[in-house]
């Protein structure tokens, strides 16, 4: 049984991390909450003593999340979405939320800013997001739509692509510029370590696999970087700390903005991608039909 008490620090310093996390400074944090500055730094330094973490690292010109703060304010960020959809279904039950279930990195780089944009559009209604990258839990609980990575072979669904996956390796443009390296990846050979990432399901493809593909680089003897997940690789790589496998279409967002520049080669297509995923035997409702129109609409027709 779960002791969430004993397990979980108290969840106003989340609430607070979160929003110096999204702010990146105490000072615009403490305006959104309607407190002081010192509240809202005595709150942090709180939450790390009880971690035993730096979340946060202050210097003179200011603060910034360290890579556990952002690990952490990701989390947290996904975690009160979905309770603010949940409240929000169960106060309306006349109009019930679509239960959208995805993959933790394509909601967060993809997924989260098209919900906003669905939520304001006149064909916008609630949505209760279930995050998780088990196939499992995204199969067998009772989701409207799912959003889920693989080949398209899902029994009881049905099953239409959205987004197309290839690969490429990815830097920052500062990491790249500073290093005097052309485009292709080859040229940081022995300088930048890989970003590596554990895979959550047996068809993830990591560096290793990427590396077997038609037209791909031999990586065996670069040094790498482990990370506790694909999405923390990517914000390593954001931060210039090395190259991360970038997937394409899913980061089309942070390259479209110039904050990762791909490197060649690449993209190489891997034969899998990301499925829109309905129950064989339902019948969407209105509003779950919506949703689905818009988020093909959002893929822009890459299928």
């Amino acid at each position: 049984m779960s002791n969430y008490r004993r397990k979980l620090p108290p969840l106003d310093a989340l609430l607070y991390l979160e929003c110096v996390g999204r702010h990146q400074g105490f000072t615009a944090a403490a305006r959104e909450l309607n407190v002081s500055q010192a509240a809202v730094s005595k709150r942090v330094r709180g939450l790390e003593d009880w971690l035993g973490v730096k979340l946060v690292a202050r210097d003179g010109r200011g603060i910034r999340t360290t890579p556990e703060g952002d690990r952490l304010v990701s989390r947290v960020g996904l975690g009160f979405d979905f309770i603010a959809q949940t409240i929000a279904d169960l106060r309306s039950p006349a109009r019930p939320a679509v239960r959208l279930a995805c993959m933790n990195a394509l909601a967060l780089f993809w997924l989260q800013p098209r919900l906003r944009q669905f939520a304001l559009g006149d064909r916008g209604g609630d949505v209760a997001l279930t995050l998780t990258d088990s196939p499992a839990e995204l199969l067998t609980d009772p989701h409207d739509l799912v959003l889920i990575y693989g080949d398209g072979r899902f029994p009881g669904w049905r099953a239409t692509p959205i987004l197309t996956e290839d690969l490429q390796p990815v830097c920052a443009p500062a990491l790249r510029d500073g290093l005097g390296a052309g485009t292709d990846v080859t040229a940081l050979r022995g300088q930048v370590p890989l970003l590596d990432f554990p895979r959550s399901g047996p068809d993830w493809i990591g560096w290793d696999r990427w590396s077997r593909l038609p037209g791909a680089t031999d990586i065996s003897d670069w040094p790498r970087t482990g990370c506790a997940t694909y999405a923390h690789a990517i914000g390593l790589a954001l931060r210039g700390q090395g190259i991360a496998l970038g997937s394409f279409p899913m980061l089309c967002d942070e390259i479209r903005s110039g904050r990762l520049r791909p490197l060649a080669p690449g993209p190489l297509a891997t034969g899998r991608g990301y499925w829109l995923l309905e129950r064989e035997d339902t019948r969407l409702g209105t509003q779950a039909a919506n949703l689905r129109a818009f988020l093909f609409d959002e893929a822009g027709g890459r299928v």
